[in-house]
């Protein structure tokens, strides 16, 4: 049996959800919900209806795409985060050293990818190495939509030789006491 079969006149709807990491309000609207059906208004204005001290309650602007996320929180967008702690790379004792060759760029993107590494140096993403190195990645990149240039690294080699932090992901019989007396 499926859904339409359970919920008479059941209809599809498409929506776009945009997940992001910021402290703010939901990003399905209330427009969004409503036709989703997981809320439903009972009153005739919303907008003028709470109230903060004799004053009417800012509702937040509608998120209809990326660019309304980014103006509505610009400092939560295109910038890099400082980690408090210095990662550190175990290397596996048999793990041999190697220098990726590098790869070729097209005349036309050269500059452009020059300026990103100097940016990515200016936002201490990277640093210029100038002495001898035994490891060195190679370097690859994408061209974005709006133009950019995507920078990355091809760790494949380098994943190789490092040591594994053993993890272990729980499984279904150790996960379901844990929702024993779970409602929602």
């Amino acid at each position: 049996m499926n859904y339409s079969d359970m919920v008479p006149n059941s209809v599809w709807d498409q929506a776009t959800f945009y997940v992001v990491d910021v402290n703010g309000p939901a990003i399905v609207g209330l427009p969004t919900r409503e036709r989703l059906h997981l809320v439903t208004i009972n009153v005739d204005n919303v907008h003028n209806n709470a109230s903060d001290h004799g004053k009417p309650k800012v509702m937040p602007a509608q998120i209809r795409d990326i660019n309304d996320l980014k103006s509505m929180y610009p400092q939560q967008f295109d910038k890099i985060r400082n980690f408090a702690a210095t990662a550190k790379l175990h290397i596996k004792e048999d793990a041999e050293p190697f220098v990726d060759a590098p790869r070729k760029c097209s005349v036309h993107i050269k500059d452009k990818l020059k300026r990103e590494l100097d940016s990515m140096v200016s936002q201490k993403v990277i640093r210029k190495v100038v002495e001898h190195t035994d490891w060195c990645l190679s370097l690859t990149f994408t061209t974005e939509k709006d133009g950019s240039i995507c920078v990355c690294l091809d760790p494949k080699r380098l994943n190789d030789g490092l040591k594994r932090c053993p993890h272990k992901i729980r499984t279904v019989e150790e996960l379901n006491p844990k929702f024993a007396n779970a409602t929602v």
